[in-house]
């Protein structure tokens, strides 16, 4: 999360993270993960696919 944002780890959790499943399975497996962050003008809610 820290690599995503300049943040620290108490402002911030991870909500979910789940193996997004793939049409061919010899491919690369892929994680989503949805993030929840609190910054200075707010909360933000964001979703990265590795």
């Amino acid at each position: 999360v820290s690599q995503l944002r300049k943040m620290k780890k108490a402002s911030g959790e991870t909500v979910y993270c789940g193996l997004v499943h793939e049409k061919t399975p010899l491919k690369v497996k892929n994680f989503g993960i949805w993030l929840r962050y609190d910054s200075r003008s707010g909360t933000h809610n964001m979703y990265r696919e590795y």
